[in-house]
């Protein structure tokens, strides 16, 4: 998915800074893009892919977005339905 970060001068070009979902480990990832502009996570420069974790905050630009995960831990979108594309929010199984 992409977020348009409309009337902010400061984000140079499309890409500028990525999140990323690791459905196998269920992590969420920071990630540079390809701008010449910075992008921080919690006040520190993002140089390689670094791991997120829930209300951090992601600066890209004069935008800083808040990490509000629906999939982790707690909540997995594990199974597809391929008829209609429909993804299930499954609770994990606790042991």
């Amino acid at each position: 998915m992409d977020v348009c970060l409309a009337g902010d001068e400061s984000v140079s070009r499309d890409r500028h800074g990525l999140v990323i979902f690791d459905p196998k480990k269920q992590v969420f990832w920071a990630v540079p893009g390809d701008a010449s502009g910075l992008v921080y996570l919690n006040g520190d420069i993002v140089h390689s892919p670094t791991q997120m974790q829930r209300d951090d905050v992601l600066e890209i630009g004069q935008t800083k977005l808040v990490l509000i995960p629906f999939c982790g831990e707690k909540y997995s979108w594990s199974r597809e339905f391929s008829s209609t594309g429909e993804i299930e929010i499954v609770p994990p199984v606790s042991d």
